[in-house]
């Protein structure tokens, strides 16, 4: 609730030497479902045709020496696609030490179902979820079915697009300032607070404890 994001948006340009007044966006990413939701981003962004600098985070995993090949091929696949960027600049990301620094001073923050999303629903960021076909059936897996939907992009306070055409839309949106909605449902459901160990904690208490 602390954080100055014009100020980290600030700093994140200098340190990477954006001079351009373009948007930065930052995707998270993660492993199963990659190259399917980067070649959609990419498309997107060349669809809707504006510059963006473009901030890719590989997993660590992908770069871990216990990585088995299987999780390997999946950078493998992925990797060059975001060369295809039509309109702006991709950002080599190994040039930076992810940290804070770059979900704070992003202006677009989207990705799969990352935690990056999450924060950026609590720092009341422009943020969207890809949700092609197959990231939802990766999702399913990974939440044991528990889940058939990404709660941020279920109650508002995240865009999502299943294809380009609807990501480009939403980017769309994004450079319109057509937001209102989502500022809302941001500041419904992601209080910054400071409060929200205790809410967990109360909702916790009515289940096992009444």
């Amino acid at each position: 609730r602390d954080v100055d994001c014009d100020k980290a948006r600030k700093k994140l340009k200098e340190i990477l030497g954006l001079t351009e007044n373009w948007p930065v966006v930052y995707f998270s990413g993660q492993l199963w479902g990659m190259p399917e939701a980067i070649m959609a981003t990419i498309d997107a962004l060349n669809l809707f045709g504006s510059p963006v600098y473009f901030i890719l985070r590989d997993h660590p995993r992908i770069f871990s020496r216990q990585t088995p090949e299987d999780v390997r091929k999946i950078f493998s696949q992925y990797k060059d696609i975001p060369k295809e960027l039509k309109y702006g600049r991709v950002i080599d990301s190994s040039q930076i030490k992810f940290s804070d620094i770059v979900s704070f001073g992003a202006d677009i923050i989207m990705g799969m179902y990352p935690t990056a999303v999450v924060e950026g629903c609590y720092l009341n960021k422009d943020c969207l979820t890809v949700w092609t076909p197959g990231v939802k059936d990766v999702f399913l897996m990974e939440t044991s079915k528990t889940l058939n939907d990404f709660p941020p992009a279920a109650c508002g306070a995240s865009l999502r697009g299943t294809n380009a055409e609807e990501l480009a839309a939403n980017f769309e949106k994004f450079f319109c300032r057509d937001n209102a909605e989502t500022r809302y449902a941001q500041k419904k459901h992601y209080v910054n607070d400071g409060k929200s160990s205790s809410r967990v904690y109360e909702e916790i208490s009515k289940i096992y404890f009444t």
